[in-house]
């Protein structure tokens, strides 16, 4: 949501997608949320209440106690009660998370700052970087082209340090989740761990993160489910498939998709165009050319008539009526298909 620039549009997280799969990066559960009026941003809580009011030029979703927001043409953040505990001077922003965050400013040179706002470490010989996850700091080397996270061999990881453990030697790499990373080299994907060795030799045509002691790979222009020895752990394999959150996966065959467990078992009919994946009990789903929501069993909560739908952060997830979903557009529904705050036409 919060953009910059070119460099900052693929860093930050944009839901972009009418429906988004399972999530390479864990999820905080929200209290407040963002929402527009009139041109401005500001917060509400989970029933539609506003607590912050509408102030800022764009705004993003809290972690770990604090947002970005914009104002005028700088980025900072504020606290859940709207005050600016480090204030708008930032071209470029991310979210904290493992206790820093990567900024970018005009004055001094790029890097993670701690919540007091002191640059703590920057990456030797300049770049930029995502978020920390597990210890380590996925950053993309100056100079480098290509589409997120990555055109060439570029792309490594720093520590809190500020030292470099993995050189930038990667095509594209995913970040660090129950101590594995997806990386890609010659065009193919496999796992490394912290050290930078190979866990999984690259061998894969599109790998996920770990989530919930599974991966999903694509290997031989079929889906699988692997563990962290590359064994399969469950033996059917799909036309497409996406990460397991809450014990369930999202897996297409026959062309409609539907949802397994943790045994391969088919607790919910392939019978949707998209299933976006569990949080909080719900997951949005497509049918036709329009999403709804259902728990867990496959039952239909929130019939289809909407254009976009997103996952449940809390207690309310974000919908939209078109397609495309862009922020200002978004509105919340809560668990039950109540709407909190009204998506625009």
């Amino acid at each position: 949501m919060i953009r910059a620039n070119n460099k900052y549009s693929r860093l930050c997280i944009v839901a972009t997608l009418a429906c988004l799969s399972a999530p390479l990066l864990a999820i905080e559960r929200q209290t407040l949320f963002p929402v527009e009026k009139d041109g401005k941003w500001g917060y509400i809580d989970s029933g539609g209440k506003v607590v912050i009011n509408f102030q800022f030029n764009d705004a993003a979703p809290f972690s770990e106690g604090l947002a970005v927001v914009k104002k005028g043409d700088y980025f900072g953040y504020i606290d859940m009660k709207g005050r600016f505990i480090l204030p708008p001077k930032y071209l470029g922003a991310l979210a904290f998370k493992e206790g820093l965050a990567w900024t970018e400013s005009g004055s001094s040179q790029p890097g993670f700052i701690n919540k007091l706002g002191t640059v703590v470490l920057s990456i030797p010989g300049g770049g930029w970087s995502r978020e920390f996850r597990e210890g380590l700091a996925l950053f993309h080397r100056e100079g480098a082209h290509g589409d997120y996270p990555g055109g060439d061999t570029s792309v490594g990881f720093v520590n809190r340090k500020g030292n470099i453990i993995l050189s930038p030697r990667f095509e594209a790499a995913l970040d660090f989740s129950e101590g594995l990373a997806a990386a890609k080299l010659d065009g193919k994907w496999g796992f490394i761990n912290t050290k930078g060795e190979w866990a999984l030799s690259p061998q894969f045509t599109s790998a996920s993160s770990f989530s919930e002691g599974a991966a999903c790979v694509v290997f031989n222009g079929k889906t699988r489910y692997i563990n962290s020895k590359g064994d399969k752990v469950i033996e059917q394999e799909y036309e497409e498939g996406n990460s397991f959150h809450e014990g369930l996966a999202a897996v297409k065959m026959g062309g409609k998709w539907g949802c397994i467990d943790k045994n391969g078992k088919m607790a919910i009919p392939n019978k949707f165009e998209e299933i976006c994946g569990f949080f909080g009990g719900r997951s949005g789903f497509k049918q036709g050319s329009l999403f709804g929501y259902m728990n867990a069993s496959g039952k239909v909560i929130v019939e289809p008539k909407y254009g976009y739908a997103h996952f449940y952060l809390g207690d309310l997830a974000g919908v939209a009526i078109r397609e495309t979903g862009n922020g200002s557009s978004r509105g919340y529904i809560d668990k039950n298909g109540k709407v909190v705050w009204a998506p625009k036409p």
